[in-house]
């Protein structure tokens, strides 16, 4: 299921940065060799509440000035 959520019902850090990818760098390797998309994260809870989900968001730039933002903080789009 996909659904926009909201910034006000994380229950921990606003964004926490698992990985990042530079896919302008011509000598980035495959991501999704040697381990690409593995990643050491810690979540710091700030409040408490119910755990229904687990919220994943990304943030690509597209072209200069133009972004695909599915943050919880960002507005709402059909990418949600």
């Amino acid at each position: 299921m996909i659904e926009q959520c909201k910034a006000e019902y994380l229950l921990s850090d606003d964004i926490t940065n698992i990985k990042s990818f530079d896919f302008t760098d011509r000598n980035l390797q495959n991501p999704l060799e040697n381990g690409g998309f593995i990643s050491k994260f810690e979540i710091k809870v700030n409040r408490q509440g119910t755990l229904n989900a687990f919220v994943g968001s990304f943030e690509a730039k597209l072209y200069e000035g133009v972004f695909l933002n599915t943050m919880p903080n960002s507005p709402e789009t059909h990418w949600k």
